[in-house]
């Protein structure tokens, strides 16, 4: 005789149905978190820039200036064209450090900023001296602006990288978020001695 079997017609929806369900829990926590992290960093990023806004609208800093001199007297290389730091304090902390380079072919100037003497955002730029065909030399009267970085840092720890352009000769291999943390802990310690 034919009988129907509903416990394995239920058995097997259900199953399918669990499977469904488990897939969608995964794929909504997966998006959740996604947007989580993203909405952080977000609200993140508009922190740091409304502290960058702050420290550059400011006039009453203390300014350390150390030219490519001092800097060689301080046991620092030596650059074709020069180099300088320019540390900003209030009350003893530091806020902001310019620092730039003057490379045989280039300029790279970099900003850092600090809350807490932390660093929380590194600007940098590359300007490129043109190459002139006609009399096969740079133009070193033009530097043209080639590359521009912003990097957001929280606890130590770059989140966070916008960038336009291209570097003349780009970084390959290089731990950007190390580099920018040992530059900038570099430049604090030269300034404060």
């Amino acid at each position: 005789m034919f009988q129907l079997r509903p416990i394995g017609i239920a058995n097997n929806f259900m199953k399918n149905l669990t499977l469904f369900l488990v897939v969608t829990l995964l794929v909504l926590g997966i998006l959740g978190a996604f947007y989580y992290f993203s909405r952080k960093n977000s609200d993140l990023v508009m922190n740091i820039n409304k502290i960058v806004a702050s420290i550059e609208n400011k006039k009453d800093y203390q300014v350390e200036k150390l030219d490519n001199i001092q800097l060689i007297e301080r046991g620092e290389r030596a650059y074709d064209n020069g180099r300088g730091l320019d540390g900003y304090f209030i009350n003893g902390e530091i806020k902001k450090i310019t620092e730039w380079v003057g490379l045989s072919d280039k300029i790279l100037i970099f900003d850092y900023y600090f809350n807490n003497s932390e660093l929380v955002f590194t600007h940098e730029k590359e300007l490129d001296y043109p190459y002139i065909e006609s009399i096969a030399a740079l133009d070193y009267t033009n530097p043209q602006l080639v590359f521009e970085a912003s990097y957001y840092f929280d606890g130590g720890k770059l989140f966070e990288t916008n960038s336009e352009g291209e570097r003349r000769f780009p970084d390959t291999g290089r731990n950007i978020e190390e580099s920018l943390l040992m530059q900038a802990k570099h430049a604090m310690l030269l300034l404060r001695n």
